[in-house]
């Protein structure tokens, strides 16, 4: 959305690149579910394969909040979309900025663990470019 919406090259670029860094957050996780998460995803851990009758993980819903501002991001240009953009950005990455580090501190899994220490400084790295915008 930013790359259409946003009237800030410094705002689209940030997105592009945390569009970027996001696929591949999303890749490790889901490596790490489908050879740690057997139980989960009723994958084997040695061939990788979905067992006979597995029920396939599924994307997860957006909460209503999230919808709504989805929509409002949708509706706005210009000023207030960057404005918008960067608050709902902002929020969402100090939720996940508690989550990483909480994972990093508590996170008895060793390869969980791995990820949210590798990308707690990303994220906090994004908190502080957006607040230099």
């Amino acid at each position: 959305m930013a790359s259409s919406y946003s009237r800030t090259g410094k705002l689209r670029d940030l997105a592009g690149e945390l569009a970027k860094d996001q696929t591949t957050v999303a890749n490790s996780l889901a490596a790490w579910v489908n050879v740690n998460g057997p139980v989960v995803t009723l994958r084997s851990p040695y061939t990788g394969k979905v067992g006979p009758g597995a029920a396939k993980l599924s994307a997860p819903q957006l909460l209503p909040s999230q919808v709504s501002n989805l929509q409002r991001l949708s509706a706005s240009q210009g000023r207030d979309f960057d404005s918008l953009y960067v608050s709902t950005l902002m929020e969402a990455l100090v939720r996940l900025q508690a989550l990483y580090r909480d994972f990093s501190l508590t996170s008895a899994d060793p390869g969980l663990k791995a990820i949210a220490v590798r990308e707690l400084p990303k994220v906090e790295q994004t908190i502080s470019a957006l607040r230099a915008l």
